[in-house]
């Protein structure tokens, strides 16, 4: 079983790497000079709404975004959990559960 001070620390990790995610996949709509039309030669080819204007993103931009964005899921559910469980183990240890 983890300790208060391991589980607090993984769920400040979890924590750091969910905004980190979601801050990732959210600077793909600020990326510079981005096309507004589909570019078949430079592999622009992935539509995005960004900010009311339609951008284009790669492949691999586009799959980038989208881990980031699943990723930062799996770490709130993370961040979550181990919350959970430090709660339950509070209450244990106080008697109250």
């Amino acid at each position: 079983m983890m300790t208060t001070s391991q589980l607090r620390a993984l769920r400040i990790a979890a924590l750091i790497l969910t905004v980190g995610c979601l801050l990732g996949g959210q600077a793909f709509y600020y990326l510079p000079d981005m096309p507004t039309a589909p570019s078949p030669v430079t592999r622009h080819t992935h539509p995005i709404n960004n900010h009311g204007y339609i951008t284009y993103l790669t492949d691999a931009q586009w799959t980038a975004r989208v881990a980031l964005f699943a990723l930062s899921g799996v770490f709130l559910v993370v961040f979550l959990s181990v919350g959970y469980a430090e709660m339950k183990r509070k209450k244990r240890e106080d008697g109250r559960g």
